[in-house]
């Protein structure tokens, strides 16, 4: 999948999980679930082929994360690295977007996305969100950040609001 459409496939999986009535990317609790399962279904989405998911997989210890991620892709037949590990932050600090953005870039994946939000006094609007993400990619060449950021102040009703109050890009490094 392309970045475009791994984009378009995280507000699909929001609108198909039910959850355009409960958007509050600053709160924590049902928005977190919903965005972070919304996270587990695109990276299964791009890749199917024999695949699981390790977002609220229980193993023998208990643990429901991979490397403190939130979403982590992977194909259990191999010790190969992740296929696609994701973050959903919903502080509006700019110092936890870039723990986010780093965890993301500390690690070999085929995919990384960082779902935040913007509005607050420290990144008051997607250009400075992305300028928060840029900065940590700066210290990471060769990778890439897929990032969708939404405004914590809408109140979107349908797919079509949700779609509006976000503002995507690629931040970093990517190759064709």
């Amino acid at each position: 999948m392309h970045a475009n459409e791994l984009f378009e496939a995280y507000f699909r999986s929001l609108a198909e999980l039910g959850a355009i009535p409960h958007y509050s990317g600053y709160q924590y609790g049902l928005w977190t679930q919903l965005a972070t399962a919304a996270l587990v279904q695109v990276g299964l989405r791009a890749f199917p082929d024999g695949s699981k998911v390790a977002k609220n997989h229980r193993d023998s210890y208990g643990r429901s994360e991979y490397l403190d991620l939130d979403v982590t892709v992977l194909d259990p037949t191999t010790w190969g690295t992740p296929l696609f590990v994701a973050e959903h932050e919903n502080s509006m600090l700019r110092a936890r977007v870039q723990y986010d953005a780093w965890k993301l870039l500390s690690v070999d994946a085929r995919r990384r996305m960082l779902v935040a939000y913007f509005g607050g006094k420290e990144c008051p609007t997607f250009a400075d969100l992305k300028a928060a993400v840029e900065e940590v990619c700066r210290d990471n060449p060769g990778k890439d950040i897929l990032l969708v950021g939404g405004d914590y102040r809408a109140k979107p009703t349908n797919i079509d609001d949700l779609r509006k109050a976000h503002d995507t890009a690629i931040v970093g490094f990517h190759s064709l």
